[in-house]
This record gives C-alpha cells, structure tokens and sequence, in this order.
C-alpha cells in the first residue's frame, strides 16, 4: 500500500494537507479499511495512481463523516464518503465497468 496515506484523526488528516497543500484535491472516506480483503486494498491503490493525485484512506473504527465534514470546511477539499467496504467494493466495480480499470492482483 506504498503511496496511499492512510489518516486515522482529524489532526493526520490537518497535518497530511498542510505539508502537501496542492497535492490533496479528493478525499476519499472509507471507515473500516483495514476490513477490506488485499484485493479491494490493492485496487484503492491503483485508483489512487489512476486518478492521478493521493488518495486518503481512512482508517479505523470512528465516524468518517465527521472527517470529511472537517476536510471541506477547512481545506475545501471535494470528498467522497462510503459507508464502509460494501460500498467501496460496489464503486469500485462502477469505476472498472465504465473505465476499464485494470487492477493486477497479486
């Protein structure tokens, strides 16, 4: 999972935007990651490569509303918020049936 920061608090999530101000334009929240099976945490890596700038995935058992809340109205950063791995795994199907994206498992 090299290259994907993975916050767990607010105060990361402060610190990880303010050392990379223009590097972070999408946050994606995903409660319980570390729940989702190598394969699904392999493909938010390489969504994070294909999108083409960092990826947050939060991690940890809280409300990760509250963070991407906290990320909009301090950094006005676009977020985009999952309920837990269900949906995860069912956007990222989305995203590989209308981009072809191609995920190597391993």
């Amino acid at each position: 999972m090299t290259g994907v920061p993975i916050v767990n608090t607010v105060d990361e999530l402060q610190r990880l935007i303010l050392a990379a101000p223009n590097q972070v334009h999408d946050i994606y929240v995903i409660p319980y990651f570390n729940y989702l099976d190598r394969n699904a945490q392999t493909e938010a890596q390489a969504l994070c490569e294909w999108q083409n700038h960092p990826l947050c995935i939060f991690t940890g058992e809280f409300d990760g509303a509250n963070m991407a809340t906290h990320a909009v109205d301090n950094f006005q950063l676009r977020t985009l918020t999952f309920n837990g791995p269900l949906q995860f795994y069912e956007y990222l199907e989305h995203k590989r049936m209308s981009h072809k994206l191609n995920v190597p498992i391993g």
